[in-house]
């Protein structure tokens, strides 16, 4: 199993794939359990920073760049969101901190149409600091919604670092200065490195628009294509999974620089390190 979508269906299948000893690997979700315990689940490998890391990031970020703001919370609720808050409240505390009181955690749940409501109610408690542990299609509500209500806080978010936001969020204007964090070089970055994953494209798939998450693909490929040669001509999964283990800073030009994928027997968290990133002109 490769880069499968989502927290709440890989938790799904997260214990039975380790039962039957299926590699569950790269699942396309940064929740802490993946890494939490090698030993008792040695089938499964994460790629993603992860979401506790994320957050704990942010609350430094918050710490020193954003003093005596309020921060209003509207997160998924599930491990995801979950995960994301705890990261910022191990550093600011459960109530954020004198500087950074939090003053309002509002949840919705993917099935909800939109998340209007729970806006009014942020902006009500006096949020200037709209942090946001949502997918893509929740981030862009939240913008678009607290835009028409006239509410413009610093916006945070993790996951949603792609333009696709922009029109999600109604424009770009509404995404101007969103906070997020990145790993690797964005699409914009000339880098000829990013030129090879846009060559790839027009070359495997014509009609595929080129993003980040398609940079993110790449990368998740390329290290699952060098796991399989290091697992050599006796491919099991067994083998699969060892040759998972072996990479000790390796390194993808498509990785921002000091950026390396390092991994272990007791250590399954390929990607441990992020730089903060602002949105600017539609792109981070």
């Amino acid at each position: 199993m490769l880069s499968s979508l989502g927290t709440p269906t890989q938790s799904a299948v997260f214990e039975y794939l380790n039962q039957q000893k299926v590699p569950q690997v790269f699942p396309y979700s940064g929740a802490a359990k993946w890494g939490a315990d090698p030993l008792g689940h040695p089938w499964t490998i994460d790629f993603l920073p992860d979401y506790v890391t994320e957050g704990e990031a942010f609350g430094h970020y918050i710490q020193q760049n954003l003093k005596g703001k309020k921060i209003g919370i509207l997160r998924q609720n599930d491990d995801f969101g979950r995960d994301v808050v705890a990261g910022l409240k191990k550093v600011l505390g459960d109530k954020g901190s004198a500087d950074n009181p939090i003053v309002d955690e509002e949840v919705y749940e993917t099935t909800d149409a939109d998340v209007a409501g729970q806006i009014t109610n942020l902006k009500a408690r006096g949020a200037e600091i709209l942090y946001l542990p949502a997918i893509p299609k929740f981030v862009g509500l939240a913008l678009r919604d607290a835009a028409q209500q006239d509410w413009h806080p610093v916006a945070i978010s993790d996951v949603s670092n792609d333009p696709v936001l922009n029109d999600l969020a109604g424009g770009k204007q509404n995404t101007e200065g969103l906070v997020t964090d990145i790993y690797f070089r964005q699409l914009n970055d000339p880098d000829p490195a990013i030129q090879e994953v846009r060559d790839f494209l027009a070359r495997v798939d014509p009609g595929q628009q080129m993003s980040n998450f398609a940079i993110i693909g790449y990368l998740q490929g390329e290290t699952y294509a060098e796991a399989c040669k290091r697992a050599g001509v006796n491919l099991t999964r067994q083998s699969f999974m060892q040759a998972l283990e072996t990479f000790q800073g390796f390194r993808l030009p498509q990785l921002l620089p000091g950026i390396t994928i390092s991994t272990s027997k007791t250590d399954q968290r390929a990607i441990k390190c992020i730089v903060i990133a602002i949105f600017h002109d539609g792109l981070s």
